[in-house]
């Protein structure tokens, strides 16, 4: 599985480089995914996010789903809640 990531990650340099690009400009997303190296849930996730960055958690919840179509979240159920992951794609 390794090699395939690594292999994914090679082919698609340029792409991957956009999306870090992009999250550099956005102190959200770098919060999101600092937040989610650990399962977190997502009220967790919405508050912590909120704090540090300093936004509305409106706002956090806006740019989860954005993060999530672009492959960098994923999510599974425990018990009734939802917990976060960063995918790791961009490391």
């Amino acid at each position: 599985m390794q090699t395939l990531i690594a292999l994914f990650k090679l082919s698609n340099r340029s792409v991957i480089k956009n999306y870090r690009d992009e999250i550099a400009k956005d102190e959200a997303y770098q919060k999101i995914l600092e937040f989610t190296l650990e399962p977190v849930s997502y009220s967790e996730l919405c508050r912590k996010v909120s704090v540090a960055a300093g936004i509305a958690e409106v706002t956090v919840k806006k740019k989860i789903p954005e993060l999530r179509e672009m492959g960098l979240l994923t999510t599974r159920r425990q018990g009734r809640e939802v917990l976060y992951e960063n995918t790791g794609l961009l490391e």
